[in-house]
């Protein structure tokens, strides 16, 4: 097993673990997909830094895109549509 074969697994785990506590399924999945798309990118090194860091900035990603959490500003914006 490579290194980044075995950063991803550990990187998987932590989305994993915080997806199981403090998203739903489909949030959680949506995270998983992109990690494996990250860890298959060639030109994109994911066993460089901090597992953490990867693992926090693909939920923030999804979270934001998914547009979680939302804050008092944003409904405020979307009610005036």
């Amino acid at each position: 097993m490579s290194v980044k074969d075995e950063s991803t697994k550990e990187i998987t785990t932590l989305v994993e673990s915080f997806g199981k506590q403090h998203l739903d399924d489909e949030l959680t999945g949506y995270a998983l997909k992109l990690c494996d798309t990250l860890s298959r990118k060639r030109n994109l090194n994911i066993a460089r830094g901090k597992k953490e860091i990867w693992a926090a900035a693909i939920i923030y990603v999804i979270a934001r895109m998914n547009f979680w959490p939302e804050n008092s500003n944003c409904r405020e914006r979307s009610q005036m549509s």
